[in-house]
């Protein structure tokens, strides 16, 4: 059986044609693959484990599930509903980190309490909880980093390298200007950017905030186990602390959560 992992988001799908960054993971039950980290090349520990939070999101998820699984580059227009990250579990192509999730749970983990190190049988107060902290992964925090990283011009200026750097010079020329834009007004038409950049930094520090106090003296979101909703809440504060485009201080105010910060770095530290 083979099992693949590509990007998603908000991202409109003319942006994430173009986006480089999008990763596959294929699932090898019978026949171990290589891990994720013998077939592409991170970086070194000063970066983010993926630009892309919901590429963290699965990838994490599949680590602490001990799914065998293989990380390959993948194609947004062969996608199915054209989003990204995706799974490719034999004949099965699921797309979105968490349709992804609920499919490995409902393949994988039937009448089991846990999936590898991680517990996938919440209590109704678990899941509301994990529902809800999901949600505000896809909310401010992310807008900001798509804000910083599309509108910001010194941050721009990086981003676009990583993107499109491996595209053809005339396709980077010609392409890449109308891309931006369609993000930019695509970000605009949200409503997020309508915000001044005070309200934008307010709203982003108040998730911190939330997320540090529900967090409190506990290594998980749901006690003291890793459960699905860790994943989602890693990909998101990874890429606040180490991502391209923390920026407006988001990175510092992470890091004056010292429980928030113990959270991403014992993840890193024993997962990837």
């Amino acid at each position: 059986m083979h099992l693949s992992l590509l990007e998603e988001g908000s991202l409109p799908c003319l942006a994430l044609l173009f986006i480089l960054g999008a990763i596959v993971f294929r699932f090898l039950r019978e026949e171990p693959e290589p891990k994720t980290s013998d077939v592409i090349d991170r970086g070194d520990s000063s970066t983010a484990c993926s630009l892309s939070p919901f590429c963290e999101k699965l990838e994490l998820f599949l680590r602490m599930a001990a799914l065998d699984f293989k990380a390959i580059d993948g194609n947004v227009v062969t996608a199915p509903k054209a989003k990204l990250p995706m799974i490719e579990h034999g004949e099965n192509l699921v797309p979105d980190s968490e349709l992804a999730i609920r499919y490995l749970i409902n393949t994988f983990g039937e009448n089991k309490t846990h999936l590898g190190r991680i517990r996938i049988k919440l209590t109704p107060e678990e899941q509301a909880r994990s529902v809800l902290l999901t949600n505000v992964t896809n909310d401010s925090l992310y807008q900001l980093l798509l804000h910083a990283r599309w509108v910001d011009l010194s941050v721009w200026n990086v981003v676009k390298g990583l993107y499109f750097g491996d595209l053809p010079l005339p396709f980077r020329l010609l392409i890449v200007p109308s891309i931006r834009r369609n993000m930019v007004g695509w970000l605009w038409g949200h409503g997020y950017s309508r915000y001044s950049q005070k309200d934008r930094v307010w709203l982003a520090r108040r998730e911190i905030d939330a997320l540090a106090t529900i967090l409190g003296d506990h290594p998980y979101f749901n006690g003291d186990e890793p459960t699905p909703v860790d994943a989602a809440v890693f990909g998101i504060l990874d890429n606040c602390i180490y991502g391209i485009g923390s920026v407006y201080g988001i990175r510092d105010h992470v890091q004056t959560k010292k429980n928030l910060v113990a959270f991403v770095e014992g993840i890193r530290q024993e997962f990837f």
